[in-house]
């Protein structure tokens, strides 16, 4: 019998073998785009640094400007300013100082003055911020941040009675006497209780009543009045000084003592200037000698130069006489020449 031909029989590839014969996808090494990445983020860090510091000069700038411009005003002509200011209800300005743009809702208003800025608007330098309050750098060094115009030195600071109005004085005195019957009354030591009840609401410390609030009767230990009355007079003619004296005294006092503190100053730039007129005084006597010296000298070049014109004149004289006795040679020697 014929034999059958064997029939190749075709291997199966299982999925782990055929995936382990696939070969792997070349892949790009990732610490490239890494590098990219770390150099485009660098790069951009870098202009926005580069961005940030021309914005801060350009606010610098803007800033000291407007700095310049206010110097250049007296400081009697900015204390008046600002008691106008005040005077008007201490309006700011609309507008950011440095962009020019209004967002009221976004401004910095100075405590002291009308200029108001925007937060990306700031510059260094330009603001400080003192117990809580924003103050331009302008006031900062007018030391208004300190001691305004409108107040008076320390040791002329005002008592409560000037600090308040008269009508609330009236209001507490009303208000006491509702509650304590006799002072309804005119009596010879109405001022003098007046005076002790303020100091008793002004300290805090009130006497031992004897009744009750809402009785009628009169209080049965006026010690602490009493006591007050002994100390009445001084702390009235204080109070009386306090409302007869204007606020304008106390701020023309303040400058005159001011003006007092900066004497130390004022003599040290005194013998500044003093030195400098000494320096002037010796470069003009300098100067002096060296114009002395250049007349001298343009003199003597003068003087040459009239000695030279006549040394050429007299050899122009002589190259004439020199020239007339040549002709005459010449013709005698001509005359000599003819045959006779």
């Amino acid at each position: 019998m014929p034999r059958k031909p064997r029939t190749a029989k075709a291997r199966s590839r299982s999925p782990t073998t055929g995936s382990q014969s696939k070969r792997p996808r070349l892949q790009a090494p990732a610490g490239r785009d890494q590098v990219n990445v770390n150099n485009g983020d660098a790069q951009q860090s870098r202009l926005q640094n580069i961005a940030s510091d021309a914005k801060e000069e350009i606010r610098s700038h803007k800033w000291a400007g407007i700095v310049a411009s206010a110097s250049k005003q007296p400081y009697d002509s900015q204390v008046q300013q600002y008691k106008e200011w005040k005077r008007a209800g201490s309006k700011h300005d609309d507008y950011c100082c440095i962009c020019l743009r209004s967002e009221r809702e976004r401004h910095m208003q100075c405590h002291t003055c009308k200029i108001v800025f925007h937060p990306e608007c700031l510059s260094r330098g330009s603001y400080s911020i003192r117990n809580s309050t924003f103050y331009c750098s302008m006031c900062i060094n007018r030391c208004w941040d300190s001691s305004p115009p409108d107040t008076p030195p320390a040791s002329f600071e005002p008592t409560s009675a000037q600090t308040h109005d008269p009508p609330s004085h009236t209001t507490t005195d009303n208000s006491n006497a509702a509650l304590i019957p006799h002072l309804q009354y005119p009596t010879p030591s109405l001022n003098l209780q007046r005076e002790g009840l303020r100091t008793q609401s002004a300290t805090g410390v009130y006497g031992p009543r004897g009744t009750d609030r809402n009785t009628s009767h009169d209080i049965a230990h006026p010690g602490p009045a009493v006591q007050t009355a002994t100390e009445s007079p001084q702390r009235t003619h204080q109070r009386t000084l306090d409302h007869t004296v204007s606020s304008d005294v106390f701020s023309s006092l303040y400058r005159l003592y001011r003006e007092i503190a900066s004497v130390a100053s004022l003599r040290a730039e005194n013998e500044e200037l003093r030195a400098q007129k000494t320096n002037y005084a010796e470069t003009i006597r300098m100067n002096k000698i060296f114009r002395d010296t250049l007349l001298a000298g343009m003199q003597n070049s003068q003087m040459m130069d009239t000695r030279f014109l006549g040394t050429a004149k007299n050899i122009n004289d002589t190259f004439a006489d020199l020239e007339a006795e040549l002709g005459v040679s010449e013709g005698q020697t001509a005359s000599a020449k003819e045959p006779k």
